[in-house]
């Protein structure tokens, strides 16, 4: 039977992990990873394949060669934001064990000396930096995993547009290996600043934010700004609190409001939809620059 192990690796390498990992690693007879994963590894005997977008050609590789032995090198914790579940998924019949290492977020946290049990944790890794509005809304702390589009200036001149300077930013680099490097500063000093592509960005709140983030029905009409014709085009308070208690909006709903007008409908649903979608519709142009400002000053950009 066949049999696969997945080992994670820290950017110290080999020579991090335990004498078990290594023997695993010696006795196999063909090594999958990342090109900065396999070069830990110079004089390995066996086949090595390169991961890189290439992940369908892996599998296909570890399920049709006939190997005794097969390692996979991922990094960190394969069950944090990492290839663990694809493979386990995917790799139903053949037998896998699971070696994990530390995850880049838990030595980010100890590096900088704070406890991460109350932070939200996220990988912005080609998603996207939207999904970093809710947890910086919720959460005092909050630690993502970030790529070559979602970088740390990126993301700190995301949220100075949008919350103003109001964090602490931590940029760890290169954790563990002979690099590494703790940069800690205001969002407008990380903004201007460089970084190697292997980090982990902390952002740890200093100020509240400039609204209100409690989900809201039923606010009073004149809370929104609104074109006012003779019958106003907003829909008043107390049909928004019905149709929005009928909708049962959940966090992750997606909502399309259509004919928004002012977009009252919209902004109340987003309130509650924070890891969802809304979709604010309105044929009429006058109302679009309406919407935008009701959606700054609600901060539901």
């Amino acid at each position: 039977m066949k049999k696969i192990d997945i080992i994670g690796l820290g950017d110290g390498g080999a020579e991090d992990l335990p004498e078990k990992c290594r023997e695993i690693i010696a006795k196999s007879d063909f090594l999958a990873g990342g090109k900065r994963h396999l070069a830990f590894f110079p004089d390995y005997a066996g086949e090595k394949l390169p991961i890189d977008k290439n992940l369908k050609k892996v599998l296909e590789h570890l399920q049709q060669t006939d190997f005794k032995k097969a390692v996979v090198l991922v990094s960190g914790d394969p069950f944090f934001f990492g290839l663990g579940k694809y493979l386990i998924e995917k790799l139903d019949k053949i037998k896998i064990t699971v070696h994990p290492h530390l995850s880049s977020m838990q030595v980010a946290f100890s590096k900088i000396k704070l406890n991460w049990d109350d932070a939200q944790l996220l990988s912005l890794h080609s998603r996207d930096i939207a999904q970093l509005l809710p947890a910086v809304k919720e959460s005092k702390k909050v630690g993502m995993l970030t790529d070559d589009v979602n970088t740390p200036p990126a993301i700190a001149q995301y949220l100075l547009e949008r919350f103003g300077d109001i964090f602490t930013c931590y940029v760890c680099e290169n954790l563990e290996g002979k690099e590494e490097k703790i940069t800690k500063g205001n969002l407008k000093k990380i903004a201007k600043l460089e970084f190697s592509p292997l980090n982990v960005v902390i952002l740890v709140k200093t100020k509240e934010l400039p609204f209100s983030i409690v989900p809201f029905t039923g606010l009073e009409d004149d809370e929104f700004h609104q074109r006012k014709p003779k019958s106003g085009l907003l829909t008043k308070a107390e049909v928004r609190a019905v149709t929005l208690s009928k909708m049962k909006v959940k966090p992750d709903s997606v909502v399309w409001d259509i004919g928004s007008g002012s977009g009252s409908i919209s902004i109340e649903a987003a309130s509650f939809a924070s890891r969802g979608k809304v979709f604010s519709v309105e044929k009429n142009t006058r109302d679009f620059g309406i919407i935008q400002k009701n959606i700054q000053k609600f901060g539901l950009f």
